[in-house]
């Protein structure tokens, strides 16, 4: 009889990155396992200090975008945006995943009976401006198998007065897998276990299965894309103006420029130069969309990922600012080493010369990629049997 897995990460989130690694560890586990999502909210926790100033940070910024000439007069297409948005994503869900619900916090000693194992991962869930001891499985008793897979803290320090509470957390843990190199010597640092680096998710799945799930996809014909066109998509802050250098790219490699909006501003661009913004994107969607462009311009762990893996030209630019102490561009570069894509990374003086650097050749990657899936699939697997 197949064992009860219980998945413990973020599933309803409306990032395309987001959703589809959890997706990828989903299916991957399914083909061998009856799989459920713990259908719980993510919450932040009341004992992080930084929790509050994170609200106030948050309203002063939406108070300040909401006076601002980027986005006036548009409120009402960007709340349409928004909702036909998350109608895909809640439809996604729908069709593809099996929920264990929690009506209430006492439904979690019922859970704890029915699953034969509890997988954490995979994404920034130990992230301290987030954090929720339910992603260390704090709720499952010791009797039951606790495992982690490309679990993040999504940073490269940890606050001193978080290490008390997740040693004691990260010391319950059976076995303990990360995604990126740092985080395996926070685990060390902090509670003196030794761990795993894997691959994040997206990874597990082959190219060939990332097309096939595309194919539910008609974006191409929605909204007839028949030119090559060159993807824009950034999550950081647009005060970078990575946008302009796509524009610029767009231009003169005579490409059409499609938009991925993701921050709020995106949904009002006005600009001749931008052919098509897309705010309606989906997981299927998003995967097609990087599978057919001639360049994808982004600051996004997935867009990076996907683009690698469906053989697309891609450019990195920077998310956060140097000496950001909330800085995320590591895991970019970690990634970038492992496959040998460190060319990647975007540099202004390029536009004089773009013609150099758009051909790629990801085959040595491939051949990391290959070994490495093998490895991490073996892993994932043993967690759970031994």
């Amino acid at each position: 009889m197949a064992k009860n897995i219980l998945l413990v990460t973020w599933y309803k989130s409306t990032n395309c990155g987001t959703c589809l690694q959890s997706y990828a560890l989903y299916h991957i586990l399914s083909q061998r396992y009856n799989v459920f999502f713990l259908g719980r909210r993510t919450y932040y926790s009341l004992s992080n200090p930084e929790f509050y100033k994170k609200i106030y940070l948050n309203i002063k910024k939406k108070l300040h975008i909401s006076h601002s000439h980027k986005v006036q007069n548009s409120h009402s297409a960007f709340s349409k945006a928004i909702q036909a948005h998350t109608q895909k994503f809640a439809k996604f869900i729908q069709e593809n995943y099996q929920i264990q619900p929690l009506k209430s916090h006492k439904d979690y000693k019922k859970v704890c009976t029915q699953y034969d194992a509890f997988i954490v991962g995979s994404d920034q869930l130990w992230s301290p401006q987030m954090f929720s001891s339910a992603y260390m499985l704090d709720f499952v008793p010791k009797s039951k198998k606790k495992i982690t897979y490309a679990a993040s803290f999504g940073v490269d320090n940890v606050p001193q007065h978080y290490y008390k509470l997740y040693s004691r957390l990260l010391k319950r843990l059976d076995t303990i897998s990360v995604r990126e190199p740092r985080a395996k010597e926070l685990v060390k640092e902090i509670a003196q276990k030794d761990s795993v680096t894997v691959l994040d998710p997206t990874f597990l799945l082959t190219p060939e299965e990332w097309r096939t799930f595309a194919t539910q996809s008609d974006v191409m014909n929605q909204y007839d894309i028949y030119d090559k066109y060159i993807i824009a998509y950034f999550i950081g802050s647009s005060d970078f103006n990575h946008l302009t250098v796509a524009k610029d790219l767009a231009r003169q490699l005579n490409c059409k420029l499609v938009v991925i909006p993701n921050r709020v501003e995106d949904y009002s661009l006005t600009d001749s130069d931008i052919t098509l913004i897309l705010p309606d994107t989906c997981n299927y969607d998003f995967v097609k969309l990087i599978d057919n462009a001639e360049i994808v311009c982004t600051d996004s762990f997935h867009a990076v990922v996907f683009s690698f893996l469906m053989d697309t030209s891609f450019f990195v630019f920077p998310r956060f600012k140097k000496g950001d102490v909330n800085s995320q561009n590591n895991r970019l570069d970690n990634i970038l080493n492992k496959f040998g894509l460190m060319d990647k990374k975007w540099q202004e003086e390029w536009l004089s010369n773009i013609q150099e650097h758009l051909t790629h050749d990801y085959s040595s990657g491939y051949k990391v990629l290959e070994e490495e899936r093998k490895n991490c699939l073996h892993f994932l697997f043993n967690a759970i049997e031994k």
